[in-house]
């Protein structure tokens, strides 16, 4: 009996596809009426229909046409041959035109993947050369906390462009990453020997400033008379350089209390010949009241 177009069932329940002209035996359903038997395998038609229709979609939305056409070559190999009722010459006919589209989509994804990689790969050029900008600083000119902020952000660059951007040749990408590798450690070895050194002359201002605080309060038994010392010290003092902001005003507040001891001893004394003066003053001005007299006689 005919069922439609594309398939029939006869008198024994065996069932037919139609292709072109010819017709070919598909299966048996047993146990089933031919409209049930026929509608069994035009389900399976129906499913091959919606995975030719998926692989489309795949396409139209931009999957990547590599594997689409991998996916559709698998499908294609299913669809000839297949034990369904529909239109097979149809899906294959579909298949077809899909795979001349996915050519033609291959060779453009092709083109911007490699658009992109050369983007990434000057990119990550750019971060090397920011690097290696860094580390050609003269170390006595660079400020380190702001240098190592900066490399900082280039490492976060470079992380996020690996971990988010379009993967570059290894080759390349292991060339790129020695020099920046290269570039953080010179960074990193002038840091460290620019601190080396600042340390050492914090600890050698240090000594320096300890000592010339023992010496100025070695003055205070000479009172007054230590200030002349005591301003050779302070000169020795100012050219004594740097041992760190906290070490210094330290240092500093104790080295003062010392010259304040001097200072205050030179305006007690002041305070003493002023009062010696005053009272000498009035005696003389005592004598020359009792010396008016004989000058008028």
């Amino acid at each position: 009996m005919d069922a439609n177009p594309w398939g029939r069932v006869d008198e024994h329940g065996t069932v037919s596809v139609r292709e072109g002209e010819q017709w070919r035996e598909v299966g048996q359903y047993p146990d089933a009426s031919p409209d049930e038997a026929l509608a069994y395998f035009q389900r399976k038609y129906a499913d091959l229909e919606g995975q030719v229709r998926l692989l489309e979609q795949r396409s139209r939305a931009g999957a990547s046409a590599n594997d689409v056409q991998k996916a559709a070559r698998h499908l294609r190999e299913s669809v000839v041959g297949a034990n369904a009722v529909g239109d097979l010459e149809a899906l294959l006919t579909r298949l077809d035109a899909l795979g001349a589209k996915l050519e033609e989509l291959s060779a453009e994804q092709k083109a911007e993947a490699e658009q992109q990689t050369q983007a990434a790969i000057a990119d990550r050029e750019a971060i090397v050369a920011e690097a290696e900008a860094l580390a050609a600083r003269d170390p006595k000119q660079v400020q380190w906390k702001q240098a190592s902020a900066e490399l900082d952000a280039l490492f976060q660059r470079w992380q996020t462009a690996q971990k988010d951007g379009p993967r570059i040749p290894k080759s390349a990408g292991d060339a790129l990453w020695k020099r920046f590798r290269e570039a953080r450690q010179t960074v990193e070895q002038g840091r460290r020997a620019f601190f080396s050194e600042l340390d050492s002359q914090h600890k050698d201002a240090r000594t320096r400033k300890q000592a010339l605080v023992e010496r100025a309060q070695a003055l205070a038994p000479k009172g007054a008379d230590g200030i002349p010392a005591y301003r050779s010290l302070l000169d020795e003092w100012k050219a004594a350089g740097r041992a760190g902001r906290k070490v210094d005003d330290a240092l500093w507040a104790e080295f003062k209390a010392a010259g304040d001891v001097l200072f205050q001893a030179k305006s007690e004394a002041n305070a003493a010949v002023e009062g010696e003066q005053g009272e000498n003053l009035a005696a003389k001005r005592a004598i020359l009241e009792e010396a008016q007299p004989l000058l008028q006689v």
